[in-house]
């Protein structure tokens, strides 16, 4: 995705955005792995986040539908690219299936390669050619540009395969065409009290929350940034330092810190789109855990936003 905001090209990072505070924190607004690949200056409105609300949703209170059209409202606002993305939403489920702590996102089983699906993966050449021409295309920003030519000549994936999983947000966002005939590019799920239990619920104001409780918007931001693409699978094995099955584009810009090497595994890793030469946050590191589908920034702009669970299902869900 190409973002708008030029006075925010400072606060971006492949596994989140900083872009406005509330209360004594920073709420966060929640980048795709493109988001990495900003523009600045896009001045029309493109973005279009189209809700689809599970059935399941009309036992969520109202201010639930609030937040998250709002958090729509700053995602449309925040990038330039011309597709439209669906996004599902459910309450106490996901994909239906029940979720009873925490939230998460996951895509149709058909879109993954194996050994989660059926897809045949995307090839380097394939995925390299995809940014090129997105390079080369209107709306291209100079940190598009030089992230296109600083893409490896091969990447090596240990113990993995090295083909590329791209979710279908992401794919409109490189190539301006759905991938696919779903419906539903990405499904989220909300538990109903994000701790289970009754012992933390809810916030909905988009202040600071209160004692045990939850921001909701900071949860939607997050897990609407991973429908939109955030993704990469090394956390799914669940063991520190394991390659993920398959690539994703995130995992052109992770890097052993303060190092040339690219990194796709389960590890501390630091983000850069120029080959590691430069980082926007001086090298702030990455965190991997269990609970967190992607890499996280340990900054501290990062510590508001919704701690995940570490809940697995058939196919894997990004929390």
């Amino acid at each position: 995705m190409r973002y708008k905001g030029a006075g925010y090209a400072r606060c971006l990072w492949v596994s989140e955005i900083a872009v406005r505070a509330r209360g004594s924190g920073l709420g966060l607004l929640s980048g795709v792995a493109l988001g990495a690949l900003l523009g600045a200056g896009q001045a029309a409105q493109a973005l279009v986040i189209t809700p689809s609300f599970d059935a399941s949703w009309a036992a969520a209170p109202a201010a639930a539908t609030t937040v998250v059209n709002n958090v729509i409202a700053e995602y449309e606002a925040a990038f330039s690219n011309a597709v439209t993305v669906t996004v599902a939403f459910g309450w106490g489920e996901l994909n239906g299936s029940p979720i009873s702590s925490g939230a998460a996102t996951v895509f149709a089983g058909s879109d993954f390669p194996p050994p989660f699906g059926p897809t045949t993966p995307f090839t380097l050449a394939q995925v390299k050619g995809f940014y090129a021409a997105a390079a080369a295309g209107p709306g291209a920003t100079q940190v598009l540009v030089t992230a296109n030519a600083n893409l490896p000549a091969a990447y090596p994936n240990p113990g993995g395969s090295t083909g590329f999983f791209i979710p279908d947000a992401e794919y409109k966002a490189l190539t301006g065409a759905a991938l696919d005939a779903d419906p539903i590019d990405g499904f989220t799920g909300y538990a109903t009290n994000f701790c289970g239990g009754g012992t933390c619920p809810y916030d909905f104001t988009g202040n600071a929350p209160a004692a045990n409780a939850i921001d909701f918007t900071a949860v939607v931001e997050h897990e609407l940034s991973h429908a939109l693409s955030r993704v990469d699978y090394g956390f799914s094995s669940g063991v520190a330092g394991n390659p993920p099955p398959f690539l994703t584009p995130q995992d052109f810009f992770k890097y052993d810190c303060g190092t040339p090497n690219l990194d796709p595994k389960f590890n501390v890793t630091c983000f850069s789109f120029n080959g590691d030469a430069t980082n926007p946050q001086g090298h702030g590191q990455t965190r991997p855990t269990a609970a967190i589908g992607s890499t996280q920034q340990t900054t501290p702009s990062t510590l508001s936003s919704a701690k995940a669970s570490s809940r697995r299902s058939a196919l894997p869900t990004s929390s």
